[in-house]
């Protein structure tokens, strides 16, 4: 099967979903951009889990002619989209699907064809019911979005495949968008808070954009064929990004065929794990471990304990699945903005020696600060 999803660049570069979502108020929800488009749901604000079902669903429909009814068992689409099948998989699906089925989105004169700029809006899911008759989930898309999609000539194809490994919401979204910015060139520059408006961020500062920004793009490539090189310039305030995109560099002879050591997982921090989980939990918690860390770990295994009683088998697949959702992002990109804040503080104080090692992360931000008071309090004397 096709894993390469077509997608219409206007969808690209506006959001379809939030990296902020909220929960159910049963009020409709309004976000619109300077240039003419406008999205709204009622209720749930889809978020990345919801962008990565959807894509699923885009495929099975691109694989069928783009038909815009599908039958699909709920088996199908979890392990489509590489999740774990469970009654918390099961029921994020059928909040994904009233979640598209109440989405709306509109472009005021801003849907270009590729020759002129149109007024259009779409729903994504015009309904969707599960069949008595063997429990499959009939779903109908919107036939003027899905029929834009197949007869667009201003269309990128992006990798489903390489999607899903993007847990990182931001890295995805950063993603949609890159592979639209790079129609047709190799180069592309967007100011830092107009692309923190694009994607759209909740951060309000460019020294709170620019590092989470800079980890997505490392992320997508190591994650995806798409190879991005950034590059910040200008002065505070009026600070600029830099996208090129480069060659990706083939892996020499034999690194096809080497795999290191699983890591040692702490004893101390499997044991905030029930004796029972931490066999079938060793996989996820070594995947863990290689990305985010002991400290990461620790964050997920606080998360699977702090869970609801009702929730409590399959903790392998829960912690799959917060994993892949990247919930640790977050409080990475704020050590790192604690870390850069104390070293900025740190100019024209202390010694060189020591800013090397706050450069380096040797020493944690709060020891930096410290150790500047101490200097300040010398220089007085």
């Amino acid at each position: 099967m096709d894993e390469n999803v077509k997608q219409d660049i206007n969808f690209l570069d506006r959001p379809l979903w939030m990296q902020t979502t909220v929960k159910d108020t049963t009020e409709i929800i309004r976000w619109e951009d300077p240039d003419g488009y406008r999205f709204e749901c009622a209720g749930y604000v889809p978020g990345k889990v919801d962008m990565i079902f959807l894509y699923y669903l885009m495929l099975e429909s691109q694989n069928k002619n783009w038909s815009d009814v599908l039958v699909l068992s709920r088996y199908a689409v979890l392990n489509g989209c590489s999740m774990a099948v469970g009654k918390y998989q099961k029921d994020r699906l059928k909040q994904a699907l009233e979640t598209w089925k109440r989405t709306t989105i509109s472009f005021s004169g801003t849907f270009y064809s590729g020759k002129k700029y149109h007024d259009m809006e779409f729903g994504v899911i015009d309904d969707w019911a599960a069949r008595e008759s063997d429990n499959r989930l009939e779903i109908r898309f919107n036939r003027r979005w899905i029929e834009k999609i197949k007869n667009s000539e201003f269309f990128k194809y992006v990798s489903f495949t390489q999607m899903k490994t993007l847990r990182s919401p931001l890295a995805l979204r950063l993603y949609e968008i890159l592979v639209k910015s790079f129609y047709r060139r190799d180069t592309w520059e967007i100011g830092v808070m107009k692309l923190a408006g694009k994607i759209p961020m909740p951060e309000k500062y460019p020294a709170h954009v620019i590092p989470k920004v800079k980890a997505a793009v490392k992320r997508i490539s190591e994650k995806t064929d798409l190879q991005v090189h950034i590059t910040v310039k200008g002065s505070r305030g009026d600070q600029v990004f830099t996208f090129t995109r480069t060659e990706k560099q083939k892996p020499v002879q034999g690194d096809l065929f080497t795999t290191s050591a699983p890591l040692p997982l702490p004893d101390d921090v499997m044991q905030m794990l029930p004796a029972p989980d931490r066999v079938t939990c060793q996989k996820i918690c070594q995947d863990i471990m290689v990305q985010d860390g002991v400290d990461g770990l620790k964050f997920y295994l606080a998360k699977s304990a702090g869970r609801k009683q009702t929730d409590r088998k399959n903790t392998a697949g829960y912690l799959k699945t917060i994993f892949d959702m990247d919930l640790y992002a977050d409080v990475k990109a704020g050590k790192q903005q604690e870390k850069a804040a104390a070293i900025d503080e740190l100019k024209g104080y202390g010694s060189d020696s020591l800013r090397a090692l706050a450069a380096a992360g040797n020493i944690p931000a709060a020891k930096i600060l410290e150790e500047r008071k101490k200097n300040e309090q010398s220089t007085i004397k």
